[in-house]
């Protein structure tokens, strides 16, 4: 009887913790979002992925997964990424930022098991939308905007290492 009551306060503590960690990660996520002009795709990646990888670090402080400041700063670096850049600076910009941000997103989401499929899906639309905002186009903005599968998009090969 005392075993089930220690385990049942556990179990209470660690849904306590969780909630926390979880209001936490939305206060850093939430704001970026309510602005309306992030892409589907990207919107997903943040909420149904790295919302919870950032509660994963607040779980664990002696989270192996990367610091906090870190995974907060993939939201914002992410929605910077896919806003069309207009000079050659911006883009040579993006360019050299993409490999290190595609790493650590799928880095995060890879240590809290996300399934392989949907991260795959979710890369290959960030790098369409990466190829809009290289060629100074706002997401939606036209039809292959609105049309990430389209094939009239090309493809731009940037190097990432993948650790599976």
């Amino acid at each position: 009887m005392a075993a089930r009551r220690i385990s049942s306060e556990h179990g209470a503590a660690f849904a306590e913790r969780e909630a926390i960690a979880r209001r936490r990660a939305a206060i850093a996520i939430r704001p970026l979002l309510a602005g309306g002009d992030v892409p589907g795709p990207v919107r997903a990646l943040l909420e149904q992925g790295w919302l919870d990888v950032l509660v994963q670090i607040q779980m664990n402080t002696h989270s192996t997964i990367m610091p906090w400041d870190t995974a907060v700063r993939v939201p914002q670096d992410l929605i910077w990424s896919v806003r069309p850049k207009a000079t050659a600076e911006e883009k040579h910009e993006l360019i050299e930022r993409i490999p290190e941000l595609i790493r650590v997103l799928r880095d995060g989401l890879v240590r809290i098991g996300s399934d392989p499929k949907w991260l795959e899906t979710r890369l290959g639309e960030l790098q369409r939308l990466h190829v809009l905002a290289l060629r100074n186009v706002r997401h939606g903005a036209d039809s292959r905007a609105r049309n990430l599968s389209g094939g009239d998009v090309e493809e731009i090969v940037i190097d990432v290492p993948r650790k599976f």
